[in-house]
């Protein structure tokens, strides 16, 4: 599928982006386009849940990018929480 005129700027984005669209709006696929224009670069792909965060791994590892890594917002907290911290997780 020809991206959109909106996704193809994405695409085509330099350095950072964040991408905030409703559901069934394309930001997967947009998403995919942007990281096989860019092979050679580590990319964080944020995402709300964990079914969210399986369907995108099987739709990245069907395209052989790995050049991208997706966790849950959560995730990204508690890998970097610190353990020896006082404070406790509920």
């Amino acid at each position: 599928m020809k991206p959109t005129d909106e996704q193809n700027t994405i695409i085509e984005q330099e350095g950072n982006a964040v991408v905030s669209a409703c559901a069934g709006s394309g930001k997967t696929a947009t998403l995919l386009n942007f990281c096989q224009k860019r092979p050679n670069d580590r990319i964080l792909y944020l995402v709300y849940n964990k079914a969210m965060r399986e369907e995108a791994s099987r739709k990245f590892k069907a395209q052989c990018l790995k050049n991208v890594t997706i966790m849950t917002t959560h995730g990204l907290a508690y890998r970097n929480y610190n353990v020896q911290s006082k404070y406790k997780l509920h």
